[in-house]
């Protein structure tokens, strides 16, 4: 990725992150943390990992199903945000995508866990 992806990944994460926590209406968003932006090379598609961690309970992982549904709802407004506090002549195409990375280092974890108390 270079400098000016970065950068642009950067600004969309942060200005996501400002909406999701203080513009949202819905609670069901308040709950939602971007844990990453990928920018493609031509700035025209951005994919957002995202997790949910509003009554995030390490036995009972939430289901990002219903998030995941409202997030793709709000990609107008998110866009529309997006292009009054950026200066980009196209501001990029949103994805969304559920970060399964925490849910996988949990298991591993836990793996870890178990293989130490058996020995």
């Amino acid at each position: 990725m270079n400098i000016r992806q970065r950068r642009v990944a950067r600004q969309v994460s942060q200005i996501l992150s400002r909406i999701l926590h203080q513009e949202a209406c819905d609670p069901c968003l308040r709950g939602v943390h971007i844990t990453a932006v990928h920018i493609s090379a031509d700035l025209g598609v951005a994919k957002i990992y995202w997790l949910q961690s509003q009554d995030y309970d390490v036995h009972k992982p939430p289901e990002p199903n219903q998030s995941q549904q409202r997030l793709l709802k709000s990609v107008g407004f998110f866009r529309s945000s997006l292009a009054d506090h950026m200066r980009l002549r196209r501001i990029p195409q949103l994805r969304f995508y559920y970060d399964h990375s925490y849910d996988r280092g949990h298991k591993i974890e836990q793996l870890i866990n178990k293989v130490r108390s058996s020995v």
